[in-house]
């Protein structure tokens, strides 16, 4: 199993993929440590640890996804939407320690979104 922890920012311009091996996000607690801007999928036997970290979905264009499928730990800590424009849709369910969605949209279709913490605001 290949694993990949991450000690510095990442800035990620295309699509996440973890199919096999672990991702650690990186453990810093901002809005610009993890940002990704395409779709995000973790399937097969990937896993994703979030750790302390946030991911930050900052794309502005519509047609992504936010698959979460795999047979190990993909759940996120705390996830935020920020930028106007940007359009992700569930392909499962999700779960998240928090979620936030200052500008753009989260569509979850007919899927679940399970978070203790859910906030919709504009940023100040």
């Amino acid at each position: 199993m290949n694993t990949h922890r991450t000690n510095g920012d990442l800035d990620i311009a295309g699509n996440v993929t973890v199919s096999n091996g672990t991702l650690t996000a990186p453990t810093a607690t901002d809005d610009t440590s993890f940002t990704v801007d395409g779709s995000w999928e973790i399937s097969g036997s990937g896993i994703f640890t979030p750790g302390t970290g946030y991911v930050i979905f900052d794309g502005s264009s519509s047609g992504k996804t936010i698959t979460t499928s795999s047979s190990g730990a993909d759940d996120f800590g705390v996830v935020k939407f920020t930028t106007a424009g940007g359009a992700w849709t569930l392909a499962d369910d999700l779960t998240a320690g928090a979620v936030t969605i200052s500008n753009g949209t989260l569509v979850t279709s007919t899927y679940k979104l399970t978070a203790p913490v859910l906030r919709s605001q504009a940023e100040s």
